[in-house]
């Protein structure tokens, strides 16, 4: 049987640095594990968890049995491992390990990460490790790979984002990064991590299962400049811990687990063999790179796919999807099944300029053991980029509106590394080109949030916005690069995407504006031949976001700029910032095509949550295509529609931050709580320990997004109906704490009947200044009676002074049980943050507590008008970023986008339509 251990240690403060947060946020991560006695000879050990439970070999460590799951969930046609742990609050945090008692000098250890919790954790291969002291890990010695899934943390103040690392540890959980590589992990994909040594050089590689040709990210140190701490022996296995103190939890489950003294892989590297021994998987392909660009058409796809074994690869099974359609038929004529097999499209297959997604599926003649290969690329050419009109990001107007007229030539720094520039003359350049000139805060650009460093703003230094060469990790600041690790990529070091022919004619390296933050902008005025146009964004990510393209109506020159919306460039996760691909731009879930003619200034502009989707995205530049489809609608530049059911089990994407004015650091008092469990939220705020603080009260805001015509709802779920409190909506709020609050609440209160009543009940909406409801507003009797045990649908919205409340009892969402309206004549206040709030009544000796569900924010009700003109029907909406479609049967509907005939009505859209059948419509976000 397996051994398990378990240990409650004494905390200890964590010695991780600061920067890469690795440690244990104040308490020590301990767990027992077996000492090694006489070592054991290192053979090869590899475990696929099918059998359910762990073989004698494991040993088991937690700090506590009943704080700590070990499971065995289905993982494609077998098993897993999963691990689950909860902390022992406010003594240590969440862990759980296992390891094999044999001792590696060079070591291999490798194992897949097949699913995870995104949250504060981190995922460790341990190898080399030597128990030692309190429970097993205070005193432990050895080198660690760990994937860090969320590395700045998960709080409404941290950025998104994983990371991988080597680190040592010292005694007491002292941990050293020493390579680092910045890669976010795509949930539903399966991950194999790899450690292992070559002599003094340890190496950490991911790779993903559906790539086996080569790694995502690999990262090196060497032990000979560790000093002290290195270690020349130990045993290996798998540790999984929160990160987050004795407040975290983790949750992770791995599968095919191997350890060994050499690479198995090692003579056919980059390429790995499936960690399932006998399933076939593709070794090699045409295109080579994962995310390539300018592959040329007449050279298709081509790939190869081997078992490593004896079993046969059944080729008529063999799938090609490209763009999501069935290509495998030009895949013919077909190899025989073999071990190993050969294929490649027939010409014709890809076409020129054109965007790809591809899937590759290969089974064995049994049908048992499956793979598939994903990768991406296009077939654009470095010479027809070259006769597009393109927009490099970091070419930006400068010195209020100021811009170059096409051709502009390439400037910058010379890749001689001498520091000669082309470009700007005060600069030593010849005057051309946009290099060293200096953009107008407010009206070139904005960038008021984030960071800025001199040594990463290369290309214009006095302004924010950060612009390097390619991946650059500096002498002084490593913010810009991806990779950093003293054997590889050494700083000063860079690493570089697509070079196009008239850099390399320049000597000059790409620039990319990088370090962005949502809300940022930057204006470009070009002069545009007549025409539609289809536009491309180039750029990388490691993860998902949005940026927006508008236009200025308004004069460039000058701030307080007008804008409208063309669409969005929809950036996926491309897991690490060095994977660089075109993202098209969409209105909607259809390409957008816009309209130019003449001297025209667009805008691009950074979406996304504040602080959380900070430095997601580089930039390279825009590519507009010309088209014959005709143009798509244009949107006015307004917030975002959000929408969150908190299935995800937080309220921290999107991002909302806790308004809690009774919460006291300096007295230990922490107030109300917020809390996501079984997709809904709870926010509960208890009567005040301090009750010169005042009543009860407590909110939720969503993070950084302010609206000024607002349309906000969600469900009520329950409440305590026992006390006499006020819970609702909020919207139009600024500088949420103590004594501060302004904006608009939409809330019910119980009555004054003795509770819990069956009668009572009253709708307010009122104006808040420094907390207090100053005055109602409402112009029509507010009663209503809720009864607990029922959910309802808060409603609450506004456009300039003018205001509704509603509420519906669910499921009916056609007929609200009231309509508030009510008018601000005074225009308070224009715009501000939207959310939820929970109060006292009035009573400093009761408390809030309600529980809310699917919250929804807009700029406009999204509910279609309709009108007759003529012997015409138009349908109009607010501009809300939601698509109308139509269906012309409701007992059999067949929803279709309507992506033509929309025109902005000035105060919205409207679609007109000849009444010749009946058709039906609606809209839908997203």
């Amino acid at each position: 049987m397996n051994t398990e251990r378990s240990s409650l240690p004494t905390p200890h403060p964590s010695n991780a640095p600061e920067g890469r947060k690795l440690g244990m946020a104040g308490a020590m991560l301990g767990a027992v594990l077996m000492l090694a006695g006489m070592q054991e000879p290192a053979f090869a050990q590899s475990d696929n968890f099918d059998s359910g439970t762990l073989s004698a070999a494991w040993t088991k460590y937690h700090f506590n049995a009943g704080l700590v799951a070990y499971t065995f969930p289905t993982v494609g046609s077998g098993k897993g491992l999963r691990f689950q742990a909860n902390p022992f609050p406010n003594q240590a945090p969440a862990a759980a390990a296992i390891s094999q008692a044999t001792t590696y000098t060079d070591f291999y250890v490798s194992l897949d990460v097949v699913n995870w919790a995104v949250n504060n954790q981190a995922l460790v291969v341990i190898a080399r490790w030597t128990p030692g002291g309190t429970a097993g890990l205070a005193g432990a010695t050895g080198y660690i790979l760990n994937y860090d899934a969320a590395q700045d943390g998960v709080a409404a103040g941290d950025r998104k984002g994983g990371e991988l690392q080597i680190n040592t540890v010292a005694p007491g959980f002292a941990t050293a990064t020493k390579a680092a590589g910045e890669i976010t992990f795509v949930p539903g994909h399966s991950y194999r991590l790899i450690f292992q040594n070559a002599g003094p050089i340890l190496k950490g590689e991911v790779y993903d299962l559906e790539d086996l040709t080569r790694p995502l990210v690999t990262i090196y140190a060497d032990e000979s400049t560790f000093g002290s701490a290195t270690y020349p022996s130990g045993q290996s296995g798998f540790l999984s811990f929160s990160r987050d103190g004795t407040t975290g939890t983790t949750d992770v489950t791995i599968d095919n687990y191997q350890a060994a003294a050499t690479d198995p892989n090692a003579t056919i590297a980059p390429v790995i063999a499936h960690p399932i021994p006998g399933t076939p998987a593709v070794t090699n392909r045409v295109p080579a790179a994962r995310w390539a660009n300018f592959h040329n058409p007449a050279s298709g796809i081509g790939f190869t796919a081997t078992t490593f074994g004896a079993n046969q690869i059944n080729a008529s099974a063999t799938r090609l999807y490209l763009n999501g359609v069935d290509a495998s038929a030009s895949l013919a004529p077909l190899p025989a099944n073999a071990s190993t097999a050969t294929f490649a499209t027939a010409a014709g297959t890809l076409q020129a300029n054109t965007i790809y997604a591809a899937r590759i599926e290969i089974e064995d003649t049994t049908g048992t053991q499956k793979s598939t290969n994903t990768f991406w690329f296009d077939t654009f050419s470095d010479a027809y980029v070259a006769s597009l009109k393109t927009i490099e990001i970091e070419d930006y107007n400068y010195s209020n509106g100021v811009y170059q007229l096409d051709p502009i030539p390439v400037s910058g720094t010379n890749t001689s590394g001498l520091g000669l520039v082309k470009g700007n003359v005060a600069l030593g350049g010849d005057d051309t080109g946009y290099c060293g000139f200096y953009g107008a805060q407010g009206v070139d650009y904005s960038k008021p949030g984030g960071a800025y460093w001199l040594e990463l703003a290369e290309y214009r230094l006095a302004d924010r916005v950060q612009i390097t060469q390619g991946s650059y990790t500096g002498l002084t600041r490593d913010e810009g690069g991806d990779v950093l690790d003293d054997v590889s990529n050494t700083p000063p070091s860079r690493i570089h995407s697509t070079q196009r022919a008239k850099y390399v004619a320049a000597e000059v390296w790409e620039y990319q504006v990088k370090l962005t933050s949502p809300g940022d902008w930057m204006n470009y005025t070009r002069n545009f031949a007549a025409g539609n146009y289809h536009v491309y964004l180039r750029c990388s990510s490691f993860g998902a976001t949005t940026v927006y393209l508008d236009q200025v109506t308004a004069n460039a020159a000058a701030s307080n700029q007008t804008t409208v919306r063309h669409g969005s460039f929809n950036v996926d996760n491309h897991t690490m910032r060095l994977n660089y691909k075109y993202v098209p731009l969409m209105a909607g879930s259809t390409p957008a095509v816009i309209n130019l003619s003449g001297l025209r200034t667009l805008r691009l502009t950074l979406g996304g949550t504040p602080v959380k989707d900070e430095r997601l995205v580089n930039l390279d530049y825009l590519m507009l295509v010309p088209t014959a489809d005709p143009p798509t609608v244009i949107y006015p530049a307004l917030p975002p529609t959000v929408i969150d059911n908190f299935n995800d089990g937080n309220d921290t994407s999107p991002a909302w931050v806790h308004y809690d004015p009774l919460s006291d650091p300096f007295f230990a008092i922490s107030n109300s709580t917020f809390s996501v469990t079984g997709g809904v939220y709870h926010i509960y705020t208890p009567a005040p320990e301090i009750t010169a603080y005042g009543p009860a009260r407590a909110g939720s805001f969503l993070a950084g997004l302010h609206y000024t015509d607002f349309y906000v709802s969600a469900d009520l779920v329950d409440f305590d109906d026992t006390v006499r409190q006020a819970f609702g909506l909020a919207a139009r709020v600024g500088t949420p704490g103590m004594q501060t609050t302004t904006g608009y609440t939409f809330t019910w209160e119980p009555g004054g009947d003795t509770l819990p009543n069956t009668t009572g009940g009253d709708l307010d909406i009122s104006v808040l200044v420094g907390e207090l409801p100053v005055k109602q507003i409402e112009t029509a009797p507010g009663g209503l009676h809720l009864t607990r045990g029922k959910s309802y649908r808060f409603v609450f919205m506004g456009s300039g002074t003018n205001f509704e409340g509603q509420v519906y009892e669910l499921p009916d969402t056609a007929n609200p049980l009231i309509r508030l309206p009510a008018n601000d004549p005074d225009n308070t206040y224009a715009s501000g943050l939207v959310g939820l709030v929970v109060a006292s009544e009035s009573s400093i000796t009761a408390w809030g507590d309600a529980i809310f569900d699917n919250f929804l924010v807009t700029t406009g009700e999204p509910r279609l008008t309709v009108n007759k003109a003529g012997s015409s029907v138009v349908l109009t909406w607010p501009f809300i970023h939601y698509r109308l479609q139509s269906s012309p049967s409701l007992s059999s509907p067949v929803w279709t986008d309507v992506s033509t005939g929309i025109v902005n009505a000035g105060g919205g859209f409207s679609y007109t339509l000849a009444p010749t059948d009946t058709e039906f419509f609606r809209l839908v976000y997203p």
